[in-house]
């Protein structure tokens, strides 16, 4: 799916059963670009459990959810958070992103839980301002604020001087479209212009 706008959603946060925004399971084989998804309310924005999920250049921002927002259970299903932003997303405590997943070139501010880099493999990403502190293990990973463009305008872009730019992993597949080394975040990489 590309293009998909996901907003202001109230699934029933705290209902006896457990509310998800989007979920794949059994054998699903999803790919997810240039989502939006601001003000949702639900147990869980994401949940990946026996599928292939690759979600890329995506803004998941403003959001409540229970336990966990981003659960990846991948049982040999390969599964790829690449190239999106993670921002003030509000949980009960626990994590933002948990499971076995491949999480490379993204950025993650100002949530409110921790990021679980349980089976993850994390590098190239950016970390700033989280109150479960700011991860800095994994290859290229950085600990500084990325100067987002306007957030209160909700504009994600990376302002000049942003440490993010040319900061994404180093392979010539992460590169961005004018050939430059990617950036970090939503708008870096092959597929992170013209959205």
């Amino acid at each position: 799916a590309d293009g998909i706008v996901i907003a202001d959603n109230d699934l029933g946060l705290g209902a006896a059963e457990s509310s998800v925004l989007l979920s794949f399971t059994d054998g699903a084989d999803v790919t997810l670009r240039h989502i939006r998804a601001s003000n949702n309310h639900a147990d869980n924005l994401v949940v990946a459990d026996s599928a292939a999920v690759d979600i890329g250049n995506s803004i998941f921002w403003g959001s409540t959810y229970g336990p966990i927002a981003f659960t990846f259970t991948a049982f040999g299903y390969p599964q790829s958070v690449h190239n999106t932003v993670i921002h003030d997303v509000v949980g009960d405590g626990y994590y933002v992103v948990y499971g076995d997943v491949t999480f490379t070139n993204n950025i993650v501010t100002q949530t409110r839980s921790q990021f679980a880099p349980v089976g993850i493999a994390n590098a190239y990403n950016a970390y700033f301002g989280n109150a479960g502190g700011d991860v800095i293990e994994g290859e290229g990973n950085l600990a500084e604020d990325p100067l987002f463009l306007d957030v209160e305008g909700e504009s994600f872009y990376l302002s000049e001087g942003s440490p993010c730019i040319d900061a994404g992993a180093p392979e010539e597949t992460w590169n961005d479209g004018d050939g430059t080394r990617g950036d970090i975040g939503a708008y870096g990489g092959p597929e992170g212009s013209g959205w």
